[in-house]
């Protein structure tokens, strides 16, 4: 799973230009398909009448504009305008780190290659059940969810993030049982198996003296 805000909780110029970068390349992704339109994705939803389907497009823009809303109570209210204001002269300083072209370079291209691993795991689950999604919607549920688990006040984003991959996948046109056994194994193979080696190479290291 890509770096989100449940992630980036730690301190240090690092890790907040990190978060940054990931942050960055996310918010590039969802614009170029709002843009392009490639995506495929279509959410349905059920009303009186009928169904009302829903395209990624427009979930996209009703994002932005709910973000620019959501800006502007924040400018408008003092207190919170005093909040942003620290957080904007913290994020100067912090964009201070960034200059070498080199350096960022594997930044920006390494928080897109993990969006692009992600999304490949995910998309090997799908067609390790039998199913078949396009890499670019793929890509979009990958982020969104990577976004959206990042704002929730969960731990590593468990049960948000198998519930956003579960709707992603069935936007993208899987039965709902499928999409969801997808995401349980994208999850399974992302979080859940990652710390079970890691543990065994942590005692590895410590025990060489490496840590």
């Amino acid at each position: 799973m890509s770096r989100t805000a449940d992630s980036c909780g730690g301190r240090g110029q690092a890790s907040d230009v990190a978060c940054l970068a990931g942050f960055a390349v996310q918010t590039l992704i969802l614009l170029t398909v709002l843009v392009t339109g490639t995506s495929t994705l279509t959410w349905e939803r059920s009303t009186g009448s009928g169904g009302l389907d829903v395209s990624v497009d427009e979930v996209l823009l009703i994002a932005l504009v709910v973000v620019v809303v959501a800006v502007a109570v924040v400018a408008a209210v003092p207190r919170t305008r005093h909040w942003l204001s620290d957080r904007l002269r913290e994020a100067s300083g912090t964009l201070r780190v960034l200059g070498s072209p080199k350096k960022d370079g594997q930044l920006f291209g390494g928080s897109f290659a993990a969006q692009c691993l992600s999304a490949a795991v995910l998309g090997l689950s799908v067609s390790a059940l039998g199913g078949d999604v396009a890499f670019v919607d793929l890509l979009v549920i990958n982020t969104m969810v990577s976004l959206f688990a990042g704002v929730m006040p969960v731990p590593g984003g468990i049960g948000v993030t198998e519930a956003g991959f579960t709707v992603g996948l069935v936007a993208a046109g899987l039965p709902q049982e499928q999409a969801f056994a997808a995401a349980i194994l994208t999850r399974i193979l992302t979080f859940y198996l990652p710390p079970v080696w890691g543990f065994f190479s942590l005692r590895w290291l410590q025990h060489r003296d490496y840590l």
